[in-house]
């Protein structure tokens, strides 16, 4: 589980730097073409790409905001 900590700081490293990213998990659904586009050997094990740069704030896609639900909603609560 190392790399949910490693992919975090990276994150947070990259805002610190005045850069955005983003996770990219459906690397892992195309493992095997990563590997030959980037020739990468099959000794490591492929999870997620991040994707990073300056992010654009007047991109249409970042002005999209989603709702949650409330926490009662999701999660049950046992005594």
């Amino acid at each position: 589980m190392r790399h949910r900590y490693v992919a975090q700081t990276f994150l947070l490293s990259l805002t610190d730097h005045g850069l955005a990213g983003i996770p990219q998990t459906g690397l892992g659904f195309f493992a095997e073409t990563t590997r030959q586009v980037l020739n990468i050997s099959d000794e490591f094990k492929l999870l997620m790409g991040i994707s990073f740069g300056y992010a654009d704030p007047d991109a249409p896609g970042n002005s999209i905001r989603m709702g949650r639900d409330s926490i009662a909603s999701s999660v049950t609560f046992h005594q």
